[in-house]
């Protein structure tokens, strides 16, 4: 254990801490909500815009008709499905931090860009897309929600935004310790 005297004076008391903390300053402000997979794949019409990131720390790979599939399927079998992680732009307009390929699975297959493939426990489902659905099945997944988490814009925070969005995706996404 090093017990550098120089690190040991520079600390901070336990009150000091205490008030840097209850100062929220170093903290983010977030609301937890929840959206239904049709409002999602009605995005341009949504009153809150939703906008895609490109930025250079997020992975980018395009997930296949099985993973897109899985997806649709982990929503009829009452599957937990990760939160989308927004963060408020402004007053209307939110930036997916995490989520993109969920989102886009659903937006495609609400708008029938895809069929069904792979599925374990709805076998009888692959090859159809959206429209093709029996009308119960595609009225229990137009009543389906996924939760949403908004960043949402604290000005008194010490925090670049940028550095916010890029920290909450790699905590999210990076579970690898060096």
């Amino acid at each position: 254990m090093n017990n550098d005297s120089s690190s040991v004076s520079n600390r901070l008391s336990e009150q000091e801490l205490n008030e840097l903390y209850e100062s929220g300053n170093r903290r983010i402000i977030t609301e937890l909500d929840r959206i239904t997979l049709v409002k999602i794949s009605e995005l341009s019409s949504e009153y809150r815009k939703i906008v895609f990131s490109s930025a250079p720390y997020k992975r980018s790979i395009p997930w296949t008709l099985i993973q897109k599939s899985r997806l649709i399927e982990s929503f009829l079998l009452n599957i937990p499905v990760v939160p989308i992680i927004l963060s408020e732009l402004n007053a209307k307009i939110y930036e997916i931090v995490d989520g993109e390929q969920r989102i886009l699975a659903i937006v495609d297959f609400f708008t029938n860009n895809f069929q069904l493939e792979g599925l374990e426990s709805y076998v009888e489902l692959n090859g159809m897309n959206y429209k093709e659905l029996p009308r119960g099945i595609r009225n229990s997944l137009d009543k389906k929600h996924l939760q949403t988490k908004t960043i949402l814009l604290n000005p008194n925070t010490e925090f670049d935004p940028e550095v916010i969005k890029q920290t909450t995706y790699e905590r999210l996404n990076d579970w690898r310790i060096n």
